[in-house]
């Protein structure tokens, strides 16, 4: 079975999210070619009280780049 990244991207970051310690790096695939479907995950590492800082490298796709800080 092929299950689409989006698709867990965040019930698995939130499952890990409070072990993460500062400098943690979390990384995403096709944030780009796919960001209607990742929107909840984006909301997530842009909300200040989940405590992240992200970008999106401009690879092919798009390639999210997550820091815990």
């Amino acid at each position: 079975m092929l299950v689409d990244i989006w698709e867990v991207a965040l019930p698995a970051l939130e499952l890990v999210s409070s072990s993460l310690r500062p400098g943690a790096i979390v990384a995403c695939d096709n944030t780009t070619v796919d960001a209607a479907e990742y929107g909840d995950y984006f909301e997530f590492v842009n909300d200040p009280r989940n405590r992240f800082r992200t970008m999106t490298v401009p690879f092919e796709g798009g390639f999210e780049l997550t820091v815990r800080i």
